[in-house]
């Protein structure tokens, strides 16, 4: 017996974006978009130990998914979610699912509320190695004194921030 596990994904095209999403057991384990969506995807399954499935009847649900983020309907909850992670990772990728829409806040914050306060260096990394963008909102967290860092480049985490400021603003 395998202990193996199976990621179900597809690939779809959402606001001139193309975004890979995956499923494990039926929740999302991965997302990721941009240039390096598919280079995410193998990286992933490598590191993991994941079997890659790639699931075209799984474009419907993804595309309702994103298009709900995008339009601020999303409603999930974090045990939707299946994740590949540390404790301490899954704490702060928890922790961040709990921004609000179109809000930021910082990495110390984070660490105070993982009762870490000095893990504020621990907190940016474990955020950098989130597996599920936008769903679990890393690009909502920036530093103390208003730098941004994001693995995919700066502007797209800018661009991310702004477009929801923006929705809500015009809501």
């Amino acid at each position: 017996m395998s202990n193996l596990r199976t990621l179900n994904w597809c690939k779809l095209d959402i606001e001139d974006k193309n975004f890979i999403i995956g499923f494990c057991q039926e929740k999302i384990a991965f997302l990721s978009f941009g240039e390096s969506a598919l280079a995410d995807l193998l990286s992933f399954s490598k590191k993991y130990k994941v079997v890659l499935n790639e699931k075209n009847d799984l474009i419907y649900l993804s595309t309702k998914i994103l298009e709900s983020y995008f339009k601020n309907e999303l409603k999930l909850a974090i045990e939707d979610f299946y994740f590949f992670g540390t404790d301490f990772q899954l704490n702060v990728w928890k922790t961040a699912f709990d921004i609000p829409w179109g809000k930021t806040t910082t990495y110390w914050e984070i660490s105070k509320k993982i009762n870490n306060p000095n893990a504020v260096r621990a907190v940016g990394s474990a955020l950098g190695k989130n597996n599920i963008l936008l769903l679990i909102p890393c690009h909502r967290v920036i530093s103390k004194n208003g730098s941004i860092n994001f693995r995919l480049g700066a502007n797209i985490k800018t661009g991310l921030i702004n477009q929801e400021k923006n929705k809500i603003n015009h809501s």
